[in-house]
């Protein structure tokens, strides 16, 4: 149950990342009117209804799973699916220094884990 949980939690963090991003890809630099944008791009309420859903899931992971480990896990591993989801699907190139970041994130999360 727990690895199905943080499944869910990683693939409706992704999702709601990626939502927002092409939701937004419309709205010019402007402050003025992004709430009026957002409010009217169905995308945006796409990543809204994502990020409930990984509130729950995240929240159930909580019940199970240590704070101090619980967070820096997760956020770790979001961190990185997100990378991996940009680099295959946005084509966004990973560069050696966000690379080397990733491999950080990784090791930083072993290290809070063990």
């Amino acid at each position: 149950m727990t690895c199905a949980l943080i499944v869910a939690n990683v693939v409706l963090s992704v999702l709601s990342n990626v939502c927002i991003r092409f939701g937004m890809m419309s709205f010019r630099a402007e402050m003025r009117g992004v709430l009026r944008h957002m409010m009217r791009t169905p995308l945006i309420y796409a990543a809204l209804a994502c990020y409930g859903g990984a509130f729950v899931t995240y929240s159930l992971l909580m019940t199970r799973m240590r704070l101090g480990v619980v967070y820096p896990f997760m956020m770790g591993l979001n961190a990185v699916s997100l990378a991996a989801f940009a680099a295959c699907f946005l084509g966004e190139r990973p560069t050696a220094r966000r690379m080397a970041g990733i491999a950080l994130v990784i090791a930083g999360v072993w290290c809070l884990g063990s």
